[in-house]
């Protein structure tokens, strides 16, 4: 039986590391306050199963 080389394309072990760096790179940046609040309201949106414009209305509702 041959032994079977498994080794992957330089392309692909090129694309492999560049997908690493730029997740460590974009990890560092920091987080603007206008990022922050919309994840922020994201994940309120989702786990409440609200779309933005309900749960938009729900505080202007609130409001008065």
């Amino acid at each position: 039986m041959e032994k079977i080389d498994w080794a992957l394309p330089d392309y692909i072990v090129n694309c492999l590391r560049l997908e690493e760096n730029l997740e460590t790179n974009c990890a560092r940046v920091k987080k603007s306050q206008y990022h922050i609040r919309l994840e922020e309201r994201q994940k309120m949106c989702f786990h409440h199963g609200l779309r933005e414009r309900q749960f938009l209305n729900m505080f202007v509702s609130l409001e008065k």
